[in-house]
Formats: C-alpha cells, sequence, structure tokens
C-alpha cells in the first residue's frame, strides 16, 4: 500500500513539474520526499549544476534526524514557504515551514535557483527536525541572513543596512576618528595600498580629507540613522564582494546610494552620492 502511495506521489509531483514550475511546487516537493523519505523524489528538486553527493548526504541528514528523533514522518504536514532573491546571484534563500506538534517549525531553508527554482544547496540540514523551540521564528524574521550559510564571504542585507546606519550616525556625531576606518582606500597613487582593499589611514591628511567630504554629504543626506530606510533592491556583486543599496530619509524623503565593499568581515564604504 505504501509503495502505490508513493508511486501515485511521484507520478503527480512528475506531472507538477512537467506542467509548470514553481518556488511552492519546490517546497511542496522537497518536503513530501523527506516526509516519505523518497531520495529519486528529492533530486527532481535538485539543480543539474549541484553537488548531487553532497545534496544526497544532507538529504539523507534530514531523514536520520528525523528518526532519531523518534518523529512519526507522517505527522509532520507541509505549511508555507518564504523567499528572499539575493540579487546579483540569481539565487533565493527558501524557508520550508511545516506544522508539527501544534507548532510551526522554520528550521529548513534550502538554496534556489532563480530560473528553475531546482535546489542548489540545504542549509545547516544537521539542526533540522531537532525540536529545538528556542528557534522557531528566527529564520523567517530574516531571510536575509541565511545567506550567510551559503556565502560567508558575502556582503548580506541585513548587515549593510547596520553599516550604513552607523555610519549616518557617525556623520550627525561629527565623530571623523571612527567615521575613517569604516571608507575603503580607493586609488592608484599608492603603492603600499591596493584599490578596495584596505580602510582609509586616519593618520595621512589626504585620507582624512576624502573622509571628513563623505562623511559631510552623508550628514547633509539623512536626519538621522533612525529616519533610514531601503528603497529597492540590495544588490549583490560576488565579482568583488561588493554590494549596492539605495536608503531612503523618512524625514526629508532624501535618497543616498551607498556601495560596500566586504574586506575581512568589515563593511568598507567604497561609494556615496
Amino acid at each position: 500500500m505504501k509503495k502505490s502511495i508513493l508511486f501515485a506521489l511521484i507520478i503527480t509531483t512528475l506531472g507538477n513539474f512537467s506542467i509548470a514550475q514553481s518556488e511552492q511546487i519546490t517546497a511542496e516537493s522537497f518536503m513530501s520526499s523527506i516526509v516519505n523519505d523518497v531520495l529519486s523524489l528529492a533530486e527532481l528538486c535538485f539543480s543539474s549544476q549541484a553537488d548531487k553527493k553532497m545534496l544526497e548526504t544532507k538529504f539523507n541528514t534530514l531523514i536520520a534526524n528525523i528518526e532519531n528523533a523518534g518523529i512519526n514522518p507522517g505527522s509532520i504536514k507541509y505549511s508555507h514557504y518564504k523567499s528572499e532573491k539575493l540579487n546579483g546571484l540569481n539565487t533565493h534563500v527558501m524557508v520550508i515551514i511545516y506544522e508539527f506538534n501544534g507548532k510551526y517549525w522554520d528550521d529548513l531553508f534550502v538554496l534556489i535557483d532563480s530560473e528553475t527554482y531546482d535546489i542548489k544547496d540545504i542549509g545547516i540540514p544537521e539542526k533540522t527536525f531537532k525540536q529545538n523551540e528556542t528557534i522557531i521564528g528566527k529564520n523567517t524574521d530574516d531571510l536575509s541572513m541565511l545567506s550567510k550559510h551559503f556565502y560567508p564571504n558575502l556582503p548580506v542585507k541585513t548587515e549593510a543596512i547596520q553599516a550604513v546606519k552607523k555610519l549616518i550616525g557617525l556623520s550627525k556625531a561629527d565623530n571623523l576618528e571612527e567615521f575613517i576606518p569604516l571608507v575603503a582606500y580607493k586609488g592608484q597613487d599608492d603603492p603600499t595600498r591596493k584599490n578596495l582593499a584596505v580602510p582609509l589611514n586616519p593618520k595621512l591628511p589626504q585620507d582624512r580629507t576624502k573622509a571628513s567630504a563623505m562623511m559631510s554629504e552623508i550628514r547633509a543626506t539623512f536626519e538621522g540613522p533612525e529616519t533610514a530606510e531601503l528603497e529597492g533592491a540590495f544588490q549583490i556583486y560576488p565579482d568583488d564582494a561588493s554590494c549596492y543599496l539605495r536608503l531612503r530619509c523618512n524625514g526629508n524623503k532624501n535618497t543616498g546610494d551607498f556601495r560596500f565593499v566586504l574586506r575581512n568581515g568589515k563593511y568598507l564604504l567604497s561609494y556615496f552620492d
């Protein structure tokens, strides 16, 4: 009986894939493959560009977690999903929310292709289905932070917004000493420094002048960090680990365009207009 049900499920899923692929189909099909422990069904969701052996290992980890926890797979019900596009990478981070034991869990998340909706990676499967109530809601609260699990060396939207707000706060406080180390060196005039690789040097007069001018522009644009909100898409540039974002001041309605480079875990401002 169980094999017949699984066969029907696979046929139905194949039909869905042939009609139209979508994020929802990927989410539902992947959850079905987990609940029914059918790797071949999961593989229908996997991207042709992904490391299939790695995904198979992570899938089996999910299955093992369910078995080790003594969970009846049939009691796990798909609920819905949330996703966010990582502009510049042609990928989405997707959290698959499921219902179990009267609660909605969001510890299952994947990386999917933005065009085909196929799964490219599975995020920290060793922590999924662990029934850790302290983390409920944390993944869906901020999907952008989940990108760090897949791209640890690339900028993250939430962190970049906080970097902007810190610069605005320092500008309003006229704190040049703390502002300077948060600005990237740009140029070819100094053979000891590589373009966009290090922060400005507060001991160099020319660096202080550049940082001071940038700080004045930011101060004139925004009323304060609490008034600044993201406007439009957050853009990532993988080639140089940089990002672009525009923030609007809710008070005076001014906008500012920021570009950062991520160097050694620090967001360095490379452009403002």
